[in-house]
């Protein structure tokens, strides 16, 4: 088989997915598509390469330690309203937002 890469159980599975650097840096895909004219799948060379991100790579959009903890503490605010309002009410309560 394949060897494994250096960074093989290393990546953060909240830090990929669909339109994020598979490196799981957290940042989004370079835009535009690669030599052989697949779409891309990391931000820059320099992480594609498991260096330091290269100068142009943007940070706009990226997954940082603060979106994280929005995004936790809006689904443990829905959790707790879901839990606690009767299905009709909390879809009612759903529809106001």
């Amino acid at each position: 088989g394949k060897a494994h890469h250096k960074l093989c159980g290393l990546i953060d599975l909240k830090m990929v997915g669909e339109g994020r650097c598979k490196m799981g840096c957290g940042r989004r895909v370079a835009e535009g598509f690669d030599r052989k004219g697949l779409s891309r799948d990391t931000c820059c060379r320099g992480c594609a390469e498991g260096e330091h991100h290269d100068d142009t790579c943007s940070l706009v959009g990226a997954i940082t330690d603060d979106t994280e903890a929005k995004e936790c503490g809006e689904r443990a605010f829905f959790t707790e309203v879901k839990t606690t309002l009767p299905e009709k009410q909390f879809g009612r309560f759903l529809e106001q937002c």
